[in-house]
C-alpha cells in the first residue's frame, strides 16, 4: 500500500473501520472484527510497518524464553474511526 500502491478513499471506507498506530511506530488502517485486517496507511512506507513487526516478534520471542506462559497481544493503539461517507 503506502507510497506507490495507495488505497483509494472508497477502498479505505469499504475495508477498514479504524485508524491506529502499531507498536506506537507504524500508522495503520485496521478492522476490529473476528478476522482483523491491518494495512499501513497511504503516506507511510511499508518498511516502517515491517520494522515494527520485526521488533515486536523479537520482543515476543524474548519474553517466551523467559516465561513460556507469556501471551503476546497485538499492540495497536486506535487513534480514530473511519467514517462511512455516502457514495456519489
Amino acid at each position: 500500500m503506502a507510497i506507490f500502491n495507495r488505497l483509494t478513499e472508497q477502498e479505505i471506507q469499504e475495508n477498514f473501520t479504524h485508524c491506529g498506530m502499531f507498536c506506537f511506530i507504524a500508522p495503520v488502517y485496521c478492522t476490529l472484527s473476528d478476522s482483523p485486517i491491518v494495512e499501513v496507511r497511504n503516506w507511510c512506507p511499508n518498511w516502517v510497518f515491517d520494522a515494527a513487526l520485526f521488533a515486536f516478534d523479537v520482543f515476543c520471542f524474548m519474553q517466551k524464553t523467559i516465561d513460556p506462559d507469556f501471551e503476546c497481544g497485538f499492540p495497536i493503539k486506535i487513534t480514530g474511526k473511519i467514517e462511512k461517507r455516502p457514495q456519489k
